[in-house]
């Protein structure tokens, strides 16, 4: 197997890695646990592939999903219960997913940045509990900064995501 080899980092440099794509596949485990919440509440096993496309936040996948199968907007407290229960059916998606799988190479190269002095953090379009959930299976966590991420809990736009990551290692 090749070594990888990073130079020492200059200080404060931090690198921002995605989730689902860059350092994990999670084997279609969002998908399905957004299928089951919808069927659990609204009797509908809504396909977020129908209406989304790649690179949407968690709140955007769920809100365009809603008002494609429902016909309207969601009110505040169904929606918030509707990402709930996604969030509880993830678990299971998660740790049942027989395609979830860590890219090659990245359990190497985690460990490697560190040692070479980066700061490591992510930026995602997952809610800050989806992106804890897909990250515990492979226990990459414990490799990036946490419990502070930047997800689309802080906000649904992801330029502006970005630009708040940027912001906050910068002060770190």
């Amino acid at each position: 197997m090749r070594r990888l080899w990073f130079p020492l980092a200059p200080k404060r440099v931090t690198i921002l890695f995605d989730i689902d794509g860059t350092l994990i596949n999670s084997g279609g485990a969002g998908a399905a646990s957004w299928r089951l919440a919808f069927n659990e509440l609204y009797g509908i096993p809504a396909d977020i592939g129908e209406f989304t496309d790649a690179g949407m936040t968690d709140p955007d996948v769920g809100r365009k999903t809603f008002e494609a199968v429902m016909h309207r907007a969601p009110e505040r407290a169904e929606f918030a219960r509707l990402l709930e229960r996604r969030l509880h059916y993830m678990h299971k998606t998660v740790e049942d997913s027989t395609s979830y799988r860590v890219l090659p190479g990245v359990e190497e190269m985690l460990p490697r940045l560190l040692d070479g002095g980066y700061l490591l953090g992510i930026v995602t379009g997952n809610v800050e509990a989806a992106a804890h959930i897909k990250l515990h299976r492979a226990r990459l966590n414990r490799f990036l900064r946490m419990p502070a991420p930047v997800t689309s809990s802080t906000s649904t736009d992801r330029a502006a995501t970005t630009r708040l990551a940027k912001m906050k290692f910068m002060s770190s």
